[in-house]
């Protein structure tokens, strides 16, 4: 069985109202070997595993999610040199990846194939510089949210306290 890393990443932010653009990110490293696991529910060794989330203001969902999968990496050594699985719930995340959406963005300046800016060149050129900095190889798996997969839950519950801790700060007590 060959060792590989599963990085399992969610973003929240909430759209309306007085709290509208508050949002945080969340994450989870697992590090051993996954052959046959049922990536739906709880596997790893909780002494292999690290989490991480933050909070922001003036974001999006999507932000956050591109977020959690940058943070994520930036924890994992380049040396490494284990496959990654990167779990994500978010269409738009995966499919960038996985379709190379990025490559004609760069070649056409940040715009996308209407002809208009790419929403968060800056978190996509960050993705990329830290995906070719680490000498990731990397596999992008889409997952459905809220649909009881352990690990995405796990993500959405830390990318919520990132929400929180924003919360927080804009009543003043953070």
């Amino acid at each position: 069985m060959e060792k590989e890393i599963h990085l399992w990443g969610d973003g929240s932010s909430v759209n309306n109202g007085e709290e509208k653009g508050l949002g945080g990110y969340g994450y989870t490293l697992l590090f051993g070997e996954f052959e046959g696991v049922d990536i739906k529910t709880e596997y790893g060794d909780k002494n292999k595993m690290l989490t991480g989330w933050d909070g922001f203001e003036n974001t999006t969902n999507q932000k956050e999610e591109i977020k959690a999968i940058i943070n994520g990496l930036k924890r994992i050594k380049s040396n490494m040199n284990y496959p990654i699985q990167v779990f994500s719930d978010s269409a738009y995340l995966i499919n960038c990846m996985n379709q190379r959406w990025y490559d004609n963005w760069r070649t056409n300046g940040w715009k996308n194939s209407k002809k208009e800016p790419v929403e968060s060149p800056e978190l996509w050129k960050e993705l990329l510089q830290v995906i070719e900095d680490g000498f990731f190889k990397i596999t992008w798996n889409k997952v459905k949210g809220h649909s009881g997969v352990f690990y995405n839950e796990q993500c959405d519950k830390l990318a919520r306290q990132g929400l929180e801790k924003m919360r927080e700060v804009r009543r003043g007590e953070g």
